[in-house]
């Protein structure tokens, strides 16, 4: 829901009227704060990788699915012209190549001690 559009930080207010100002269980990425911050950042931790060739973080968001099966077609949401432009000339780009997929991987891999630490 435009987590990785790049236009949330931190501080980015919801408007009252906004479901992800009051999200249900499942929207994981949003609180009543906004953007969740550990998304956020783990986010930023990939967005060099994302953005690689000149790519906009939303068309590294599209290049990685394609890049997960040859089959897997992104249906991407739009409001505007320039959003569908941007999706369309993502295209250009193709998917992401296995390395970036394995550093992608490597990034957010569980932190072994967060998992053994949670039990």
């Amino acid at each position: 829901m435009g987590l990785l559009s790049g236009k949330y930080a931190k501080a980015t207010a919801l408007s009252k009227t906004d479901i992800r100002n009051n999200p249900p269980p499942w929207l994981i990425y949003f609180n009543k704060k906004g953007a969740d911050k550990a998304h956020l950042a783990r986010i930023g931790a990939i967005s060099d990788i994302l953005t690689t060739q000149g790519r906009t973080l939303v068309q590294g968001a599209l290049a990685w699915i394609w890049a997960k099966h040859p089959s897997c077609t992104p249906i991407p949401g739009i409001r505007t012209l320039a959003q569908a432009k941007e999706n369309l000339a993502a295209v250009q780009f193709g998917p992401l190549t296995q390395t970036q997929m394995l550093e992608i991987d490597n990034v957010l891999a569980p932190d072994p001690f967060q998992v053994e630490n949670s039990l």
